[in-house]
């Protein structure tokens, strides 16, 4: 950590000096922020309602179908459209469910299944956000800036999740639900309005909107069969929504009925691993990164081999320490997969390049299915440590059959 800190200058928030991305930062910090309670808040609500690892599971795959389902067309949408009024009407969604919690939660009529619900529009809502967002980044910064960029946005989302369960966790115990939901719709508020005050578009960049839909995304297609190396990275953001990150959805049932912590203890699970990625990620930031294949595959891989120890571990400081360094060397992956792709993307095609990641992590819903199902049947930790070893299994593969992975020497 305090190398990192060392490390920090001018050039670590050199995006910042761009006016559109003085207030996206902050808009995206405060959203952030907001996603990271309520997932933290949802998932220990559903599991209080229920007791049910599978119920909780559902909540994962509410939130991760809409990517798998509308990902790619919403995508399409990112390089037809105006990207900001789609961050836009993202953000209006997600503030409006929101609200519509709170007053549920207010009056005492929420159950398993409402919250599902809620998710899943914020899942659609998210989905939008997420090709939009990530290709209005690109339309904003040359090629040699956007990793800085996007780096900073990765530091935006990791300082979020190491607040976001925490404060959850805490206003849980402290304050009940309502009054944690009505901090959550003020942060959304507060986004709406700094990404509404943001009015730059970019560089204009040229849109076929005059194609059909059908002939717009069949032009991603070709890019992406044609490109050996884009089809190496959204191949390997598969394996890890397949096998690495469905742990999330089990953190709470390990917290409650593994390690025998409460809400607040929960939630700090969730807090040191997005601090963590947040160092991870500030250095990254700092540095002008060439090996951005090697940081990407690695990491993962590593994050993965880390997350099997956490599965197995009866200890809360074991738990602490392993998340610790699984936030720490994904920081590299969750970075770079954006970097990657759009780099390698022209820039007509980079929302439809985003909507072919947000396929893959789409199939995440998969791996939670079946990982819910499996702690069922075997308990969670097993199959925690099963799914993560298949997915360590996947990535060695992927590694030997795709040199492009790795930056050559």
């Amino acid at each position: 950590m305090t190398a990192t800190l060392r490390r920090l200058g001018p050039t670590t928030f050199e995006a910042l000096r761009n006016p559109a991305f003085r207030r996206m930062w902050p808009a995206s910090l405060l959203w952030y922020t907001g996603r990271h309670m309520e997932t933290t808040i949802a998932s220990w609500l559903v599991l209080q309602l229920t007791n049910s690892p599978a119920q909780v599971s559902f909540l994962g795959i509410s939130r991760m179908l809409p990517m798998l389902l509308f990902g790619f067309l919403l995508g399409s949408l990112a390089d037809r459209y105006s990207k900001r009024n789609l961050i836009l009407i993202s953000q209006a969604m997600t503030t409006l469910s929101a609200a519509l919690m709170l007053y549920r939660l207010s009056r005492g009529a929420v159950d398993a299944w409402y919250v599902i619900l809620h998710v899943l529009v914020l899942g659609i809502s998210w989905s939008l956000l997420f090709s939009s967002w990530r290709s209005h980044l690109s339309d904003l910064f040359p090629a040699q800036e956007l990793s800085n960029a996007m780096s900073l946005d990765v530091v935006a989302m990791r300082a979020a999740q190491m607040v976001g369960p925490l404060l959850g966790g805490v206003l849980i115990a402290v304050a009940g639900y309502a009054w944690t939901y009505v901090l959550i719709t003020s942060l959304y508020l507060c986004a709406f309005v700094l990404i509404r005050s943001a009015r730059s578009e970019g560089p204009p960049v040229s849109r076929h909107v005059t194609a059909g839909m059908g002939a717009h995304l069949g032009e991603a297609v070709q890019m992406i069969s044609a490109n050996r190396t884009l089809r190496a990275i959204l191949l390997f953001t598969l394996v890890m929504n397949l096998f690495g990150y469905p742990y999330m959805e089990m953190v709470s049932v390990i917290a409650r009925d593994v390690l025998k912590v409460g809400s607040t203890l929960y939630g700090l699970l969730g807090a040191v691993t997005g601090l963590a990625s947040l160092v991870g990620s500030l250095t990254i930031a700092s540095l002008h990164v060439r090996r951005q294949r090697t940081l990407f595959s690695l990491g993962a891989l590593l994050e993965m081999i880390v997350l099997i120890p956490f599965a197995l571990s009866s200890h809360y400081g074991l738990s602490v320490l392993t998340l610790v360094l699984a936030g720490l060397v994904g920081a590299g992956f969750n970075t770079m997969q954006f970097v990657i792709v759009l780099q390698a993307s022209p820039p007509e095609m980079r929302g439809r390049a985003m909507g072919a990641v947000t396929l893959a992590i789409g199939m995440m819903p998969l791996g939670i299915f079946v990982l819910g199902q499996l702690a069922e049947a075997i308990g969670p930790q097993i199959a925690l440590a099963l799914l993560e070893s298949v997915g360590v299994v996947a990535a060695l593969l992927l590694l030997r059959s795709f040199p492009e992975l790795l930056d050559k020497a």
